[in-house]
């Protein structure tokens, strides 16, 4: 799944999360830094945002501006884009312990689902 190149992987800090995967599972091959097609939104963000402030410097004339910096969570992210923050209030449950609750499953679909309408957004 991760090295299929068919199969494009989305997230907000994904780059990070798979670094932490390949540290806390070595013996993992999946976790390898041949990961494809990985698009990390905050990268996608800096760079959408550095095209439109060049666009409105060479439309207005004016002195350079600082380049936004991207919202620090997929949350925050979110709620820039999309209008609507994730609640983060299972992001930091005990993850490990099996089964998932239905309220982590929940928080996992929407979690992949905001990333989605995140891209959908920027690719706009």
């Amino acid at each position: 799944l991760l090295q299929d190149p068919k199969i494009k992987k989305i997230g907000h800090g994904i780059r990070q999360d798979l670094k932490d995967c390949r540290k806390s599972f070595p013996h993992v091959h999946a976790f390898s830094d041949k990961a494809s097609q990985v698009i990390e939104l905050q990268e996608l963000w800096k760079l959408k945002a550095a095209a439109a402030a060049a666009v409105k410097k060479s439309e207005k004339k004016k002195k350079k501006k600082k380049t936004e910096k991207p919202p620090e969570s997929l949350s925050k992210l979110g709620q820039s884009l999309v209008g609507k923050p994730l609640q983060k209030s299972k992001a930091f449950s005990n993850w490990s312990r099996r089964p998932l609750t239905p309220a982590q499953i929940y928080y996992a679909a929407l979690d992949a689902h905001v990333a989605l309408q995140i891209l959908q957004k920027l690719n706009n």
